[in-house]
């Protein structure tokens, strides 16, 4: 394991100084799950996950447009963005836009200690009783942008039922649309550690701005955790799914 482990690191010293476009794929951190019972060999789901990467290290985009099916929809206002990046750049970067809003889901206990919703508590503080504009939503005024917390589930270990996100989704864009904001910036809210499919938040999410017709970007990275994160999902996979499947359901 240790030659192996130094011939590996000769690879990425000789790729990093090659003038060449050379990419390296790191296939050592692939899951056991992705291999076959003798372990030498990629089972189907291993094939899959190699051909994401492959894909992944062609295009490299670190900002890929959701576009619409204009044969299928024809009054979606803007692309709906999903980017790559630590969200509290993105924080930084538009806190002091009024016509922005920022959005991730919570438990009605307030409990904001992991994932995306440390780092919002980090920024914005938790918030308070005062900041409950519905049962289902909460919404902080910053000097700026408007924060909102989507409450979908009581206690911070349950997981969200479909009618409270969806009356979240609703409280949200209702709040949104009279306030006239402009831009919102969003977690796939529920996908990483709730358990929401792809295909629900991204309907959700689509109905929300062909009613507001605001600008999205969904902002997603590469989480460590030893939680049972995004379906069992790979980030890689987990965004190339997000990004195709606006095409999973009917718009209308």
């Amino acid at each position: 394991v240790r030659k192996i482990t130094i011939i590996n690191k000769e690879i990425e010293k000789i790729v990093l100084q090659s003038p060449s476009n050379a990419q390296i794929l790191a296939l050592h951190d692939l899951p056991r799950h992705l291999y076959t019972g003798h372990g030498l060999h990629f089972n189907k789901k291993g094939k899959e996950e190699l051909a994401i990467r492959l894909l992944h290290c062609i295009n490299r985009p670190s900002l890929v447009q959701i576009m619409p099916d204009t044969a299928e929809v024809t009054d979606l206002f803007q692309p709906i963005d999903v980017v790559e990046e630590d969200i509290s750049n993105i924080f930084q970067e538009k806190r002091q836009d009024e016509s922005t809003a920022f959005a991730h889901c919570i438990s009605a206990d307030r409990h904001m200690s992991a994932g995306i919703a440390a780092v919002f508590a980090k920024h914005f503080g938790k918030p308070a009783a005062s900041d409950s504009a519905t049962a289902h939503l909460t919404c902080q005024k910053t000097v700026g942008a408007t924060v909102y917390g989507l409450v979908t589930k009581p206690k911070y270990f349950n997981k969200p039922r479909v009618d409270d996100y969806d009356a979240a989704f609703e409280d949200m864009t209702t709040d949104f649309a009279r306030r006239g904001l402009k831009y919102l910036v969003c977690s796939p809210m529920g996908c990483s550690r709730d358990g929401v499919q792809i295909q629900h938040f991204v309907a959700k999410l689509v109905q929300f701005q062909q009613r507001t017709r605001a600008e999205i970007q969904i902002v997603t990275f590469n989480e460590q955790s030893q939680k049972w994160l995004r379906r069992g999902l790979s980030h890689l996979t987990f965004v190339d799914r997000l990004k195709k499947n606006h095409y999973s359901y009917d718009r209308k």
